[in-house]
């Protein structure tokens, strides 16, 4: 009698249960997509919760200079890279809008003429952080910029009391701070900006 070939030969079937015994064990044919997905959800996360904890650190960061500032020149312990001398509140001072280092006004201005008689576009570095500057710092001022020689503050050493107005770069608001030393705080102000009804502002 010929078999009938419908039937499945002993090897086809043993072949048959295992590729079964397999797929059921690793959860089927798509089972390896499964974790891929799991962990590119995992991995945005990650990546997001990671993007927080950097804007936090930088906020704390930024926060715990200007308070280092305010601090050391109240004790009178702040230290003038260019004298090595002490700054209290009582000393005239010029602070690097980059690096947000605080100098004796005539140590900075002696320090600023001397290295930009030796570049040919006058420019002159920061001691503290290599920046270059191209004006030389000329006079006393409060944090911000607008109050020349200003009286002491009984708060914020240096600081003229208003509040500080800085155009944010990113943003159309402006640092509603008082007068501080070291970094503008973040934008904290809410909502976009929308045009009026009539479309002309």
């Amino acid at each position: 009698m010929v078999a009938n070939s419908s039937e499945a030969s002993p090897d086809n079937q043993a072949k048959h249960d295992s590729q079964i015994s397999l797929n059921s064990r690793d959860g089927g044919e798509f089972s390896n997509l499964v974790p891929q997905v799991l962990d590119s959800d995992d991995d945005s996360e990650t990546a997001s919760s990671s993007n927080s904890d950097s804007e936090s650190d930088y906020e704390e960061n930024s926060e715990a200079i200007a308070t280092t500032i305010v601090q050391e020149i109240d004790e009178g312990t702040y230290i003038c890279l260019v004298c090595t001398c002490e700054i209290d509140r009582q000393s005239e001072i010029w602070s690097c809008q980059e690096c947000f280092r605080v100098y004796d006004l005539e140590c900075i201005k002696d320090w600023a003429v001397r290295g930009s008689s030796t570049t040919g576009n006058r420019e002159w570095r920061c001691p503290s952080c290599n920046f270059e500057h191209s004006t030389l710092p000329n006079k006393f001022t409060c944090w911000c910029g607008r109050i020349k020689n200003p009286k002491p503050d009984t708060l914020v050493p240096f600081s003229c009391g208003n509040p500080c107005d800085a155009k944010y770069t990113d943003c159309v608001h402006s640092c509603s701070s008082v007068c501080h030393p070291g970094e503008h705080p973040q934008c904290g102000a809410l909502g976009p900006v929308m045009k009026c009804h009539c479309g002309k502002h």
